[in-house]
């Protein structure tokens, strides 16, 4: 079985196909440069590379991320058509890995292409979730962390200084800094917790963020929709994650019912904080609750078993 992978939102792409690799699987990334742990995290790709990518020589093309159809942005052309009559013609199989970003593609059109061109779609982070609802030929399928991400650092011990607070700037929530700011100045200026700031852009690599959750305490991420990929590699580093986690959320797949993810929104995270403030050893064990959750169930292993499962059905329908 030949799978081709075209990385758009590189973390997941490569985790994965560097766990296939070692397998019986004949498995390709592109570009070239995704193959680099420490390379950006974002790559655009135009609509020429999907399409040249469709070709006798592989059974299974996957592209991860939003990144991957950018392409949808410049033109009302029936991309969509061209990918399935090429696919067909050359029986490769089209599958997706939704990661959250879709704020990237401003097309009304997203779902509908998405239906229409992919034969099958993965669901990794809450913040797709969505899409289990909308389109039929979706599946859940938890993100894999490989062994280079679930490396938890030492224990959180808050007694002695101020809550270290890390928070993700994407170009999509050019708000969410001023306003976390403001709310907690008075927090900031007494010095009981210090907040960082990461930006994240195509120049952003995994290092960068993984060197940041592992010496943060927490990490807020967005308060408004649901939680994202980054509470994933958060937990990963043994950091605490205050993100967006209603109800209806945590209970859509058995182990987002497990997720540690402390359930914030704009108007409680200065609640949660302080009282993280005044009970310092929460902190330590929701850090180790965290890692232990991250480690047990987010394991690449795990995912890539299932994808591999689907890979094989879809080929066998043929």
């Amino acid at each position: 079985m030949k799978i081709t992978h075209l990385a758009g939102f590189t973390i997941p792409a490569l985790l994965l196909f560097k766990h296939q690799a070692k397998s019986d699987l004949n498995v390709e990334l592109y570009p070239a440069s995704a193959n680099d742990i420490d390379n950006t995290i974002y790559h655009q790709v135009a609509f020429e590379e999907v399409l040249g990518l469709i070709d006798d020589s592989t059974d299974i093309l996957h592209l991860h991320g939003f990144s991957t159809l950018s392409f949808l942005n410049t033109s009302n052309q029936d991309y969509s058509s061209e990918l399935v009559s090429k696919a067909k013609k050359q029986k490769v199989k089209l599958v997706f890995s939704a990661y959250g970003e879709e704020n990237r593609i401003k097309s009304n059109e997203l779902n509908k292409f998405l239906e229409n061109t992919f034969d099958h779609i993965f669901v990794s982070v809450p913040d797709s979730i969505y899409l289990l609802n909308e389109i039929k030929k979706t599946s859940w399928v938890n993100p894999g962390l490989s062994s280079e991400i679930l490396e938890a650092s030492e224990k959180r011990d808050i007694n002695d200084r101020p809550l270290r607070l890390i928070q993700i700037l994407r170009e999509s929530y050019k708000d969410e800094s001023s306003t976390l700011t403001k709310q907690l100045k008075d927090l900031i200026a007494e010095e009981k917790i210090q907040l960082s700031e990461l930006k994240i852009d195509n120049q952003t690599n995994l290092g960068s963020i993984m060197q940041a959750f592992r010496t943060a305490d927490v990490f807020i991420d967005n308060l408004i929709r649901p939680y994202s990929y980054f509470s994933m590699l958060a937990m990963g580093a043994g950091a605490v994650a205050l993100g967006y986690n209603p109800t209806e959320i945590s209970q859509k797949t058995p182990v987002l019912s497990l997720s540690q993810i402390v359930n914030t929104d704009e108007n409680t995270v200065k609640d949660k904080l302080i009282s993280l403030i005044k009970q310092p050893k929460s902190v330590s064990d929701l850090s180790e609750r965290s890692f232990n959750f991250a480690n047990f169930n987010l394991r690449i292993e795990i995912s890539a078993a299932e994808i591999k499962k689907t890979y094989q059905e879809l080929l066998k329908s043929q």
